[in-house]
């Protein structure tokens, strides 16, 4: 009977763990934001495992800012990579999930500090909120996206 528990209470522990990057594979497809003349999108594809995406910045004709994105398990954690174009790599660790929120969490980086992905009940919005301390101020940007081409 103990051998049936601990069996269970195994299996229970990997679904959870495993349920934060299923759900997180929502996202997949194409988001939008716009913002007066300035057009960010991120688009998010599954690969081996993996998720990945890419976020860029466009005013006109102009791509202003790129970055490549990774959402990948690591030793049973939900890690989200940001690899901007002329900096290194930077990884945020999965410290709360929801089922619809992801906090990702870096306390070490310059800004953001905190990366929240938010997925609206019918998946047709995203909502990602960059937070944490910048020049020694507080700062905060909240990007609402919306999904274009599923």
């Amino acid at each position: 009977m103990k051998k049936i528990f601990w069996l269970m209470a195994f299996l229970i522990s990997c679904n959870s763990h495993k349920s934060e990057f299923c759900d997180f594979e929502k996202i997949i497809g194409h988001w939008k934001f716009s913002d007066q003349n300035i057009v960010f999108y991120e688009n998010w594809k599954q690969a081996d495992g993996k998720l990945i995406g890419e976020g860029f910045l466009v005013e006109g004709k102009d791509t202003l800012f790129g970055e490549k994105l990774l959402v990948q398990k690591i030793h049973n954690h939900l890690i989200y990579t940001a690899d901007v174009q002329g900096q290194a790599p930077v990884s945020f660790k999965c410290n709360s999930f929801n089922g619809t929120t992801w906090l990702f969490e870096n306390v070490h980086h310059d800004f953001p500090q905190t990366i929240v992905y938010e997925l609206s009940t019918n998946e047709k919005e995203l909502k990602v909120v960059l937070e944490g301390i910048e020049n020694g101020r507080k700062k905060k940007e909240i990007l609402i996206f919306t999904n274009f081409k599923k």
